[in-house]
């Protein structure tokens, strides 16, 4: 009996030496068990981890770097303040962090980085197609042409800092049909002509207790700190506020289906002398469930707090709408807070300035 209890706990530790793999360590000066963050992973099979100790790392095989479809965990020793790498990309001369483009799902885990410089069309921070990796605790800025892109995938984008990155769509993340989940991470002072901190179209996605703010939204038209386009979506319990832009400059929405409940919207405000409609929240088409949000000091076109261009398709209720700003009412028929529609709204101040419907 001894012996059989013997060699079960034998077996179960080969067991779980083989699921937890190999560490391979990564040094800046390339004197760890291999020369580069690249030589890493390809040295690495599944469920290995490849570990990458502090210092600010740069050129062949320490950027462009590709997970080649393998369920590995690459993730910084010491974190994002000691760990960076350095994209260096410029314009003639492209280069990003990070690319998922074979199949990777969510057991390919990267962590614990600062991602900087990126330079490179379609993602220069991070470059996500047809894969699913975790995006986990890193900080993407100062990239170019965005901070994460995402093209038909189901990423886990979760407790990031993206900051200071620009694009023409999508200046922190941009989703194209896609089905990623963006959650709890801080998305602020990004820029780009669509969407400023997030940009989705043709997507199901979730995006849910983020702090989205101070993005913006400045030649275009289209939220400043959220654009949803054709598809499905989901905005719980975030915080989306002192993004400016022209036209539903908190979350814009067009032709989709869309839940905002529990978020803080405010103090999200137009551009001077160009304020379209919605300062919170502008709803174009589609279905729009706005419910049990605090949607406050807001200010646009038509409506400062809310605008539908739908709205007998609309459900809002149950908000708070208070002290925000419209700049002018134009032809769209107002709705007072007596109005069916808005009758389970508490504390709506200056009904004619918080919510404003024009029909398409």
């Amino acid at each position: 009996m001894r012996k059989s209890v013997l060699l079960s706990f034998v077996l179960i530790l080969i067991f779980s030496t083989a699921i937890q793999g190999t560490t391979r360590y990564i040094k800046v000066d390339g004197s760890g068990d291999q020369s580069t963050i690249q030589a890493g992973i390809d040295a690495s099979s599944t469920g290995d981890t490849v570990l990458v100790g502090p210092g600010t790392f740069t050129g062949t095989g320490n950027r462009d770097i590709n997970f080649s479809g393998k369920a590995i965990v690459v993730m910084s020793e010491m974190g994002t303040d000691s760990t960076i790498i350095d994209c260096q990309g410029s314009f003639g001369d492209e280069h990003r962090g990070f690319n998922f483009t074979s199949g990777e799902d969510s057991l390919s885990v990267l962590q614990g980085f600062t991602i900087m410089n990126g330079y490179y069309d379609n993602g220069g921070g991070i470059h996500c197609v047809d894969s699913s990796p975790t995006i986990h605790e890193n900080v993407i800025t100062s990239c170019y042409n965005g901070g994460i892109y995402c093209n038909r995938t189901f990423t886990i984008i979760k407790n990031n800092l993206i900051y200071d990155n620009s694009a023409g769509f999508g200046g922190g993340i941009y989703c194209l049909e896609d089905t990623s989940a963006i959650t709890g991470n801080e998305i602020l002072n990004n820029w780009s002509n669509d969407g400023g901190g997030i940009w989705c179209s043709s997507s199901l996605i979730d995006i849910t207790g983020n702090v989205i703010k101070n993005n913006n939204d400045p030649l275009s038209s289209a939220g400043g700190g959220i654009y949803l386009g054709s598809g499905t979506y989901s905005v719980i319990s975030n915080r989306i506020e002192d993004n400016q832009g022209i036209v539903g400059i908190g979350i814009y929405c067009t032709n989709s289906d869309v839940i905002i409940r529990y978020d803080t919207l405010q103090d999200n405000r137009h551009y001077p002398q160009s304020g379209g409609p919605g300062g919170g929240i502008y709803c174009y088409g589609g279905n729009c469930i706005i419910e049990h949000n605090i949607i406050t000091g807001n200010s646009g076109g038509n409506g400062g707090g809310i605008s539908l261009s739908s709205p007998d398709t609309a459900k809002v209720r149950y908000n708070q709408i208070i002290g925000n700003d419209a700049i002018r009412m134009g032809p769209c028929k107002l709705f007072e807070s007596r109005e069916r529609s808005l009758s389970s709204n508490s504390e709506l101040y200056n009904p004619t300035q918080g919510i404003a419907g024009c029909p398409s």
